[in-house]
């Protein structure tokens, strides 16, 4: 499910509303909220199902909690939070449903209008669940329940934990089980019994310290094949008639091993055997070592056993060793290759080629443990069409998403900016440096291109004046001395130059200068070289006078 441009611009625009509401009030954390977004008809009207809880009335009228005895400790919210709320909603007056009782277990379900009938059909089943609170052991996958057998309506308050259902979708955490659930339930006509095929690729749902909203969707084809996505992600998909796609298959195989077949006791399944004819040669030796000292090597002349200790050779290979002498291998003339039962005709082989038409749905139900309160479902919905449901995602999950994840660094600033502002009480001294230096943190992560480029400029300079400017170390000044001046003599030939019928001026004074400086350029020139410096013209004339 790709994001649209869309939703990405609206969860901008309020996450930068958030973050300056956030810098206004230090220590807290205030953002505007944008309204729940509508659901234009023509995807309401594609939607065999479709619950967001904004009206409590209607969930009131819909959803049925069971009265079996083991759901009486059950305690269902509708609010914008639920527990000890981690990250508040991003939708204004945006509610869910949520468990608010500890260690116990839920049975609650919505009963459709109209049966799923599944026969040549695509079905989509898709959900949100957020964590208000971190999730030790609890369920999060929902159920879409079978329509009763005899053909009469599902009563949900009966509904129990060995109710029939067709398929279970979603999350679970709880001991050594942290997955995505999907199982689809099969009757085997030939057993005649419910069998459950639990999808074999293993999906882990997001970290139980992850309080954002996470979508959960699941496509199942009328061509057999299924999807699973996380977040619009896809995270598993196959074929439903593939032998490795759930355990067990859908069908059964036509022949099955023997199990009354046994391996003979004298089947050979050895295939390699040691040469009988093999000889170890006569020149073998086995005693000989694999390093020897080296005969070569020679005590250093400034050796002191006193000092340095007694001087040993030291070790090399030994051109003479060759291990341990051992029988090659060879065929074995007697392998027979690895032994199997033969096969017979299965006595209950089944084969559906077409199972997605068995999966209609009467009912969805929430029939979980929960050890942990703050866990809530939103925007539940069913439908035979994928772009129906991937329309309604792009409308509600991928703007609350992005909205969320900058909501949660909001906060996070805004709680180390708390921090900050405390140790800054605490300490004089180094509180401001820790401040500074944290303003400094923040303004980057939230800057990433503006730092980087203002991180190379500066590096382009600093490499710069260390190398070329008049204090670098790459700087030669009688190089630079000449290129100046020639870069004079260059701007005074092109002044007089351009104009004609006059030769140009140059003042006795400047070349003088000029002689002078080549004179004692030349003069450190020699004296570099080791010969007599060259007498400068003004020593030629100082000694002349004389």
């Amino acid at each position: 499910m790709p994001r649209s441009t869309a939703a990405a611009a609206v969860a901008v625009a309020a996450a930068a509303a958030a973050l300056a509401a956030t810098a206004a009030f230090p220590g807290a954390v205030a953002f505007a909220r944008p309204p729940h977004p509508a659901i234009p008809d023509d995807v309401r009207a594609k939607l065999l199902l479709l619950e967001t809880f904004q009206d409590r009335d209607t969930f009131t009228d819909s959803w049925v909690e069971s009265r079996d005895g083991k759901f009486a400790s059950q305690k269902w919210l509708v609010n914008e939070t639920h527990g000890a709320a981690k990250l508040p909603a991003y939708f204004s007056d945006e509610k869910s449903l949520g468990m608010a009782a500890k260690h116990a277990h839920y049975g609650l379900s919505r009963v459709l209008a109209r049966p799923f009938k599944a026969e040549g059909k695509d079905l989509v089943f898709q959900y949100e669940v957020k964590l208000h609170e971190p999730v030790s052991c609890s369920g999060q996958y929902v159920k879409l329940m079978s329509p009763p057998a005899d053909g009469s309506a599902l009563d949900p308050a009966r509904l129990r934990a060995d109710s029939p259902y067709t398929i279970m979708f979603g999350p679970d955490r709880c001991g050594g089980t942290n997955k995505v659930h999907l199982i689809i339930r099969q009757f085997h006509e030939k057993e005649n019994v419910w069998q459950e095929k639990h999808m074999t690729k293993r999906v882990t749902p997001k970290s139980p310290q992850d309080f954002n909203s996470h979508l959960y969707t699941l496509v199942v084809r009328s061509d057999q094949t299924f999807k699973v996505y996380v977040d619009g992600n896809e995270e598993a998909s196959g074929s439903l008639l593939a032998s490795d796609a759930f355990s067990p298959p859908f069908g059964s195989p036509a022949e099955i091993d023997d199990p009354d077949d046994r391996k003979p006791a004298d089947w050979v399944e050895v295939q390699k055997i040691p040469d009988p004819d093999a000889r170890k040669p006569e020149d073998w030796d086995e005693s000989q070592p694999e390093k020897i000292p080296d005969p070569d090597a020679v005590r250093p002349e400034g050796w002191d056993e006193d000092e340095d200790g007694a001087w040993e050779a030291p070790y090399i290979p030994n051109p003479k060793w060759r291990g341990k002498w051992v029988h090659p291998l060879i065929d074995n003339p007697e392998y027979q290759g690895p032994w199997a039962p033969r096969k017979i005709p299965n006595p209950v082989h089944f084969s559906d080629p077409r199972p997605s038409d068995k999966l209609d749905v009467a009912a969805v139900a929430i029939e979980v443990l929960a050890n942990d309160p703050g866990v809530a479902f939103d925007n539940i919905l069913l439908t035979d069409d994928f772009d129906a449901a991937d329309a309604f995602a792009r409308l509600t999950f991928f703007p609350k998403s992005d909205g969320e994840v900058a909501l949660a660094k909001s906060i996070e600033r805004a709680r180390r900016k708390e921090e900050r502002d405390a140790y800054w009480s605490q300490d004089a001294v180094r509180g401001p440096l820790a401040w500074v230096w944290g303003e400094a943190y923040d303004w980057a992560q939230e800057n990433i291109l503006a730092t980087v480029l203002t991180g190379v400029a500066l590096l382009a300079g600093t490499f710069y004046f260390c190398c070329f400017s008049q204090y670098g170390l790459c700087y030669d000044e009688p190089e630079a001395a000449a290129g100046a001046k020639a870069r004079a003599h260059a701007h005074a030939t092109s002044s007089s130059s351009s104009r004609p019928g006059k030769p140009p001026v140059v003042d006795e004074g400047e070349e003088e200068d000029d002689e002078g400086e080549e004179e004692e350029h030349e003069h450190h020139r020699r004296a570099e070289k080791g010969g007599r410096p060259a007498e400068s013209g003004a020593d030629a004339g100082a000694k002349k006078g004389e």
